[in-house]
């Protein structure tokens, strides 16, 4: 078996891992994930939720930046953190407030930055995706279709409508408490009333998987496809522009050892408009012989063109998912290990 081989091999075994240890923990935490389009349980038919616990502590904050950190281009490392409970993502709005989300459910907060997470009260499945829009609202989404919403910080969560489009919920975007877009790893709906109904959008059929989506407004929104495509409405999804990025220039390499991103991982890419034509995408791939690179490129005319530079990292600190603040600002990147780095935007 060739090493490239070997890479491709090693990463699907890591995924697989975490997915079926979050379907076995759900066996016995959560109920039975609901049939397509089929209501959500009412409070009374879900298992009781979580309750708050006393604060968890960050196992490691470094006060200052790991040596292969310090040269980021334009990422300044702010911080680090460890966590003691299995994380399948998490984020940050700012230096001071983040989300963790993960297995069976739970979920944590913190607003000191990373030194202490507190354990917020959420009823769900497994989580893969967050959305923070604020240090008030926000969103998370994972198995079952479900999706959370929290008003409070992340202290509590409601129930939404599930999503109605089958599998795990790898990714959702809101402007507020009301607009929002939210996909699995194949299709994508919307939501103009803060999730009780969700009407499904067409994508163009050259686009292969969803990796990360972004809505700027009700009516401007971007998508990044695990195939390298780059789609751009300014209609609310019922016309797309299509620009390809050219992943084979960044080395990444999906499960068929092409490039692109793998299918089954979520929260490997992330998008951030400021205004029509200023964006930031941000993706982490496995490249054979070299392990995990993060990647930034940057657009000033609406994605039509981008300039690229690749995010350093610790060399003993193996990205495995990232989050980008809606405003570009904050980067968080994941690892399997519980391992977390924030890396703010240069001025």
């Amino acid at each position: 078996m060739n090493r490239k081989r070997l890479c491709c091999v090693l990463a699907l075994l890591l995924c697989a891992i975490m997915l079926f240890g979050c379907v076995a923990a759900q066996s016995a935490a959560a109920p039975s994930e609901p049939a397509q389009n089929e209501a959500p349980p009412s409070a009374a038919e879900q298992s009781a939720p979580i309750e708050s616990a006393e604060p968890a502590q960050a196992e490691s904050l470094p006060e200052e930046a790991p040596e292969t950190a310090e040269a980021s281009g334009s990422w300044v490392y702010v911080t680090g953190s460890a966590s003691d409970y299995d994380v399948n993502i998490e984020g940050f709005l700012n230096e001071s407030f983040g989300i963790t989300a993960g297995r069976t459910g739970e979920t944590h907060y913190t607003t000191d930055g990373g030194k202490t997470w507190p354990r917020s009260e959420n009823m769900s499945m497994c989580r893969f995706s967050i959305d923070i829009v604020d240090e008030n609202l926000v969103w998370n989404g994972g198995n079952g279709s479900q999706i959370r919403v929290s008003k409070d910080g992340g202290k509590t969560y409601s129930a939404v409508t599930d999503l109605p489009l089958g599998g795990s919920v790898s990714n959702l975007d809101f402007i507020d408490e009301i607009t929002g877009w939210a996909c699995t790893t194949g299709k994508c709906a919307s939501t103009a009333d803060g999730g009780m109904t969700w009407t499904p959008m067409t994508l163009p059929e050259e686009a292969k998987g969803i990796a990360a989506l972004s809505l700027r407004t009700p009516a401007d929104g971007y998508i990044f496809s695990r195939n390298g495509l780059f789609l751009t409405t300014h209609d609310g999804g019922a016309t797309w522009d299509v620009k390809d990025v050219g992943m084979a220039d960044y080395k990444v390499v999906d499960e068929k050892n092409e490039p692109g991103l793998y299918k089954f991982s979520a929260a490997v890419a992330d998008i951030a408009f400021t205004d029509e034509q200023n964006g930031t995408l941000v993706f982490t791939g496995i490249v054979p012989g070299e392990g995990t690179l993060v990647w930034c490129l940057k657009t000033q005319d609406g994605g039509a063109q981008w300039t690229a530079e690749q995010v350093a990292v610790p060399q003993d600190f193996k990205t495995s998912r990232l989050y980008l603040s809606a405003d570009g600002k904050y980067l968080t990147l994941g690892s399997f290990s519980k391992d977390m780095i924030l890396f703010k935007a240069a001025q």
